[in-house]
């Protein structure tokens, strides 16, 4: 049976989607791409790449759709309206300290250490349901929603944040880094902000060198707000024609922004924090899930997200540490990180 490409005026088989389904929200966009079943036809694929590398999982659906985001949330609303509920059981903060304190102990002693990002885990139950049903809440944080699941576990959230984004012979790049309340200071006043910012610009503007894109231009950097929280952000881009999208996203990632600087020596650190041996080489977090079709193709960081497995649910948060780093400032990030996304679910 050859694929089917639904509109907004045709059938989806929710059910099915619910089941087994992906979905991305295209960036700077309000059209959401969902997708379910399984298939071998060339015309649009998700993918997801595990944070520490390996080859990205490529799933090409049997089924897809387009739908404005506001018809999306209703919809999904109609099929779950009963709000998904988050209990908390513990969140490991004492042990995040001393990841903290060694990666700055790192960046302190070691003479090409710049940066490195170590992360924290809450964990929790949730009530029964599908977390789809808390869509409309995700949509507040802003950012780009992204999720894949099956009958047991998944991942949803709403991310600030791509890797890349194509569409025709254009790819755009998005450095990311810095971040604040948004009733804090500007952190384009910020030294240790535009320092730990400007790591990650360096780092994708190398990795897109040895690529072969040259030609880069650096727009601007600006403060933007997502919910309750801002960032520093610079929009990169360039043309390389030819470029295999899953090499280029292979190639940047992680950034700055989510492993360190400089990469190959900040994943190794990495590997040596208490973090790691949470999901070790399987970790989704700060991964990239996206989606590559004839007309665009983008890959959106896996951050600001829940992952479940039956009743169980994970929220992980992150931060860069670099020399001018305070302990207790980064262990604020994360927590401001966090309580955006329990805020879903209260």
């Amino acid at each position: 049976m050859s694929k089917q490409h639904f509109t907004d005026s045709s059938p989806i088989n929710w059910q099915e989607f619910l089941t087994q389904g992906f979905l991305i929200q295209k960036p700077h966009s309000h059209t959401i791409w969902g997708g379910y079943g399984q298939s071998d036809f060339e015309g649009l694929s998700f993918f997801h790449r595990s944070f520490y590398g390996g080859e990205a999982r490529v799933v090409r659906p049997k089924y897809t759709f387009e739908l404005d985001k506001k018809e999306f949330v209703k919809r999904v609303k109609l099929l779950c309206p009963e709000p998904v509920k988050l209990r908390s059981i513990s969140k490991n903060n004492d042990e995040l300290v001393m990841d903290l304190q060694s990666c700055l102990e790192w960046v302190k002693a070691e003479p090409s250490a710049r940066k490195l990002v170590p992360h924290g885990t809450a964990y929790y139950q949730k009530s029964k349901g599908h977390p789809l049903a808390s869509i409309d809440k995700f949509g507040e944080i802003q950012g780009w929603i992204f999720g894949f699941w099956d009958e047991s576990s998944g991942v949803l959230g709403c991310s600030p944040e791509y890797l890349a984004l194509r569409e025709g012979k254009d790819d755009v790049f998005m450095a990311l880094a810095g971040t604040t309340k948004i009733a804090g200071q500007s952190l384009l006043n910020s030294a240790k902000d535009l320092k730990e910012h400007e790591l990650v610009i360096k780092d994708i503007e190398e990795k897109l060198k040895q690529l072969g894109y040259y030609d880069i231009v650096r727009n601007k950097t600006l403060e933007v707000s997502y919910g309750e929280l801002k960032h520093l952000m610079t929009k990169l881009s360039a043309t390389l024609p030819d470029t295999d999208f899953l090499k280029l996203i292979g190639t940047l990632h992680p950034t700055a922004a989510l492993g360190g600087y400089p990469s190959e020596s900040a994943q190794n650190k990495l590997r040596e924090l208490i973090c790691y041996k949470q999901e070790k080489e399987a970790r989704l977090f700060g991964g990239v899930f996206g989606c590559i079709s004839p007309s665009w193709s983008t890959g959106l960081v896996m951050i600001r997200n829940i992952q479940w497995s039956q009743d169980q649910v994970c929220i992980h948060s992150g931060c860069g540490v670099i020399a001018d780093s305070k302990v207790q400032s980064e262990l604020t990030e994360i927590e401001n990180k966090r309580a955006s996304i329990e805020k879903v679910f209260q």
